[in-house]
């Protein structure tokens, strides 16, 4: 279809990602097919296979690769179409955004998508003393609306009870096939008018700031909550004459930074100090009025904090102050793995455990903009899967409080003694978690999963036809 003589070129299908490819039979059946095929898979058993078996599948190798879904090794829109049968039901539901968001910035113009709908029958993970692998189990609806948020829409929805079974197309692309009805003018207008949830954070806190949130330009969470303090004497500490070098605490990203006060305050204590919002009118302001509070402009930028516009590990610390029960329990993943990114050393945290009761967002006709509310537990765990570990809690009932740092550092204050060698032992010997992606799948490839290689869960679902009919039509002679 996409293909066809009628079609946009821009909408031609060629190149293919097989996102957990397994031992890749899959792709080499898409590559005799006489596409560009490559294939990705968490488990290195089933890459040494796949490459060892397979031969060169795609343009320019190498055709696979080991990686996890939530940080595939391949560039941004590198393949035209990515497909995924029996592969995202193993995903746990707290990295499904992350993975959607890796899958959505990898693959350009379409998805197939079949997810089974089931725990898995065979038990493999069981056997091993794992859980069930199968770790979310939803239906096709709840699929949609994940890759719906990162601007798919569903072309073809041939859902089962047990199966869900998806093809999607970019929603903003010309060449796009869309399976619903364009609104009429009269329900753009409703649209248009009716106010943003408040986890579309951008648009949200645009509405907000237009209605005077944050207006008072003196106002700073991070200086009134106490923390530009708390790192103040943290950094003298980590910064001594006596510490490690590598340790030292010298520039700061406020997250969530609003008009950048406390950025200023920072630059004024002697620190290297920048500031990201995701509402274009705050860094605005924070630009307009603080000056230059860092060593390399510009300090104060624009971005969600699912994805901060600044390179990796380019901050030594980062501070957070009444922001982060802002994102949707969903969100919390992506936006701690953005943070983990950018920020090398430290962060100092403080999040509101409760409803903001200014109501800001009912105001306007909005939810309530806490969309989080959990414990200094909770979100400690949501980190320490990162790599982090707490060196502080002062957590309140109504306030998280914490200091992390990195949980793999020499110069990291560990606040719990080591576990003795009898516990290194136990834990050397429990089996993984199925979410632990890369030693679960290691532990099963080395327990015979998927041992026969002409095995392909894209061929016999049915997939790979579906998406050469598919092809014929987008890639027809005149396309």
């Amino acid at each position: 279809t996409v293909n066809g003589p009628t079609a946009d070129p821009a909408g031609s299908l060629h190149s293919v990602i097989v996102l957990g490819c397994s031992h890749g039979k899959g792709v080499e059946y898409l590559h005799k097919l006489g596409f560009d095929a490559s294939g990705v898979d968490v488990a290195l058993q089933a890459i040494q296979m796949a490459t060892k078996v397979r031969g060169q599948t795609c343009s320019q190798g190498p055709c696979f690769r080991q990686g996890s879904l939530t940080a595939i090794p391949y560039g941004d829109q590198s393949f035209d179409a990515g497909l995924s049968s029996d592969v995202l039901e193993h995903i746990h539901p707290e990295d499904v955004p992350a993975v959607v968001d890796d899958i959505s910035r990898v693959v350009k113009k379409y998805l197939f998508l079949q997810i089974a709908n089931f725990k898995e029958m065979s038990r493999s993970g069981e056997k091993v003393g794992m859980e069930n692998v199968h770790l979310t189990v939803a239906d096709g609806k709840w699929w949609a609306k994940k890759f719906e948020r990162k601007g798919w829409q569903v072309l073809s929805d041939s859902s089962s009870k047990s199966y869900v079974k998806l093809v999607l197309g970019r929603a903003d692309a010309a060449y796009a096939v869309a399976t619903q009805a364009s609104p009429s003018p009269a329900a753009h207008a409703v649209v248009a008018q009716a106010p943003p949830s408040a986890r579309d954070y951008e648009q949200a806190y645009g509405l907000l700031y237009s209605k005077n949130y944050h207006a008072d330009l003196q106002l700073s969470h991070e200086v009134s909550s106490g923390w530009v303090g708390t790192l103040q004497r943290f950094a003298r500490t980590v910064n001594g004459p006596t510490a490690d070098p590598a340790g030292s605490l010298h520039s700061v990203i406020v997250l969530g930074c609003s008009h950048g006060k406390g950025v200023e305050y920072l630059h004024k204590l002697g620190f290297d100090a920048s500031g990201v919002d995701v509402a274009l009118q705050a860094i605005q302001m924070a630009t307009k009025v603080r000056g230059q509070t860092c060593s390399q402009g510009p300090c104060f930028r624009q971005g969600s904090l699912t994805a901060i516009p600044y390179g990796d590990q380019s901050f030594d610390a980062g501070l957070s102050s009444d922001v982060l029960e802002h994102i949707h329990p969903e969100d919390v993943p992506a936006v701690v793995d953005d943070i983990s990114r950018v920020v090398k050393k430290y962060l100092f945290l403080q999040i509101a455990n409760f409803k903001e009761m200014s109501r800001s967002g009912e105001k306007v006709g909005m939810e309530n903009v806490h969309l989080t509310v959990a414990d200094g537990k909770w979100w400690a765990k949501k980190f320490e899967r990162k790599g982090w570990q707490v060196l502080s809690d002062s957590s309140s009932k109504s306030y998280v409080k914490l200091v992390l740092g990195r949980a793999d550092a020499a110069y990291a204050v560990a606040t719990q003694a080591s576990p003795s060698p009898a516990a290194h032992a136990v834990v050397a010997q429990a089996p993984p978690s199925a979410r632990d992606y890369e030693q679960a799948y290691g532990l099963l490839y080395s327990k015979n999963y998927h041992a026969d290689l002409q095995l392909s869960h894209e061929v016999s679902s049915g997939w790979v036809g579906t998406l050469q009919r598919f092809a014929r039509t987008v890639n027809g002679p005149t396309a």
